[in-house]
């Protein structure tokens, strides 16, 4: 089997919340082979941990690990040309507040549109294999089906020379297949950025309030005894804030402060946070039953 251009693997986080996102980080498979899979499992098995998991980052055990598998990402978007989207939705927003909404439908359209968003960012004709986290009751072979017909549509350039002819397809699949997260390091990276985008809607406040108590030296361990943080926000809010100083010294364009929430300005941004707002009166959640 012909070696893939590209690699992709994702996961998603606040399944049962308001708010919900899905991430997913891709890299050339060359440099996925040779070290970041290695590199980003290496940093895991360090701090004797089999899996990290952003649900378990509430506590100051999980803080180092998540903020070097940070520091991992923001090294390799430039040494292995690594990618993390996410995207990320409110369940309360028009869009969604419908009766007999259907979330794994749902869940379905918005992982087509960050894959299909994040796979045209890449080299045209690209293939790729994808591996989205093991445990979500979805229909994959129809995400595949729909991805699939979408990387193959070809556009119609008019040129003076040579009159109309077709560019090449967008991406073509080579296969999606779920993967087992505690052996797939960057399913555990795109749950932490997935992570990291839901908890972020709605917390500018309490973040201010944190860097005004312990974070204005960006310090990851500060003391917070006492403090009325809950023991969440105190070890999420140093991850966030590592992310957003590192951002901030490569010139990314990622925010927090702007909108209340994560947000990149610039998509085409190796780290891209991507908050969904309907398209139109068409645009409605799919309900049970369609």
């Amino acid at each position: 089997m012909p070696t893939p251009d590209f690699i992709a693997f994702s996961d998603e986080s606040g399944t049962s919340d308001q708010y919900r996102s899905i991430a997913v980080a891709t890299c050339p498979y060359a440099a996925y082979k040779q070290r970041v899979h290695r590199e980003l499992g290496q940093i895991v098995k360090n701090y004797g941990i089999r899996e990290f998991k952003w649900e378990k980052l509430r506590t100051a055990r999980h803080v180092p690990v998540a903020a070097d598998m940070v520091a991992f990402t923001l090294k390799h978007t430039c040494e292995s040309d690594l990618r993390v989207d996410v995207l990320t939705w409110d369940v309360q927003d028009s869009r969604h507040a419908i009766m007999g909404r259907n979330d794994i439908a749902n869940f379905e359209r918005m992982f087509y549109h960050l894959l299909n968003n994040t796979m045209r960012r890449r080299p045209r004709g690209s293939t790729w294999r994808i591996y989205p986290d093991k445990g979500m009751p979805v229909d994959w072979q129809t995400v595949q089906d729909c991805l699939a017909h979408r990387g193959r549509k070809r556009t119609p350039i008019q040129d003076l020379l040579y009159g109309v002819f077709l560019d090449d397809p967008h991406y073509s699949i080579e296969w999606l297949r779920e993967a087992d997260s505690h052996e797939a390091p960057l399913c555990q990276l795109a749950d932490l950025f997935a992570g990291m985008a839901a908890f972020s809607v709605n917390r500018f406040g309490d973040y201010c309030d944190w860097q005004a108590t312990a974070g204005a030296g960006g310090n990851l361990l500060g003391d917070l005894e006492g403090s009325s943080f809950s023991g969440a926000q105190k070890a999420r809010f140093p991850v966030i804030d590592h992310l957003c100083r590192g951002c901030r010294e490569r010139r990314m364009s990622v925010s927090f402060k702007s909108l209340g929430r994560l947000h990149t300005y610039k998509p085409s941004s190796p780290i891209n946070f991507w908050f969904y707002t309907s398209q139109g009166p068409y645009d409605v959640a799919p309900r049970k039953g369609q």
